[in-house]
């Protein structure tokens, strides 16, 4: 059974959690150490190339994740497709989360506030051209 590692900016949901393990056959579901995440959610926007960043993740993957585990990548744009990149190349399955956005509008006297809800639908396999 493949284990689930997640390069992702917060924790899963119960119901992102209950598909992962009955519609991909997770095992575990690796959070990334403190440090790791520390990276992994807050990029240097002033820097020209995360790479090196990117990097001190991908080191962490190398050591734990094997062939066919999943790795659900989802964060900063350029640090994606690297990472993403790399799985394909080892024989792991980068996945994302998809979502359905509910807007709904509250009106309080005078002003107008706009909530977004954000709903899981599934998982999906990124795919390659």
């Amino acid at each position: 059974m493949p284990n689930l590692f997640l390069l992702f900016s917060h924790r899963l949901t119960a119901l992102q959690e209950q598909e992962a393990r009955e519609n991909w056959g997770v095992e575990e579901i690796i959070y990334l150490p403190a440090d790791l995440q520390g990276i992994w959610s807050n990029f240097p926007a002033e820097q020209e190339s995360i790479r090196g960043h990117v990097e001190r993740v991908v080191v962490f993957l190398e050591e734990w994740a094997r062939e066919g585990d999943l790795v659900l990548v989802q964060g900063d744009f350029g640090a994606t497709v690297l990472v993403v990149q790399w799985c394909w190349q080892r024989g792991i399955k980068p996945i994302y989360s998809t979502t359905q956005r509910i807007a709904r509008e509250v009106v309080e006297g005078e002003q107008v506030r706009v909530e977004r809800i954000f709903e899981h639908c599934r998982f999906r396999l990124y795919e390659k051209w």
